[in-house]
């Protein structure tokens, strides 16, 4: 066999190898961070939760990162920053499933506050999308669940 080739060879794999080694190394940090989120999210320390997030910008894709954020905002329950981190998607491409995860994310935001109107705009939006009909009844059911509440609290 000639020297180059299996010169040639040996690089390939040891490449192969190192490459496969770093991706593991950051999927493991990925993992671990993402377990650090999680438990702040559940201990309700939502300021732990964005600075944890903010200072790992740079390891998380930028819809991963924005999504993680409104999140958080739905959690925390305060309006006014909910729809800070919602206007951030105005800035990004979508495809349709990105979209659909967007709007059930805010129609069960507000449809947990009885904000019929805020509501009713994102059932809309996710009436709008292609596909996605299993959201589109899940959505339907819930807002009849939401006018029944609001009907009974009159």
């Amino acid at each position: 066999m000639n020297v180059m080739l299996t010169i040639t060879l040996i690089l390939m794999v040891v490449l192969f190898a190192v490459d496969g080694f770093f991706r593991w190394k950051q999927k493991k940090q990925l993992d671990v961070l993402l377990d650090k989120l999680t438990n702040k999210l559940a201990a309700h320390d939502y300021d732990g939760y964005d600075a944890l997030l903010d200072s790992s910008q740079q390891a998380i894709p930028p819809f991963n990162f924005a999504f993680m954020k409104l999140q958080g905002a739905a959690q925390r329950g305060e309006v006014h920053i909910f729809k800070q981190r919602l206007a951030t998607f105005d800035k990004l491409r979508l495809n349709n499933r990105q979209k659909a995860a967007i709007a059930s994310v805010a129609f069960t935001f507000y449809t947990n506050r009885d904000s019929k109107a805020d509501a009713l705009v994102w059932l809309d939006v996710i009436n709008s999308l292609p596909g996605e009909e299993r959201l589109k009844k899940e959505a339907k059911k819930r807002m009849a669940e939401v006018e029944k509440s609001i009907r009974h609290s009159a």
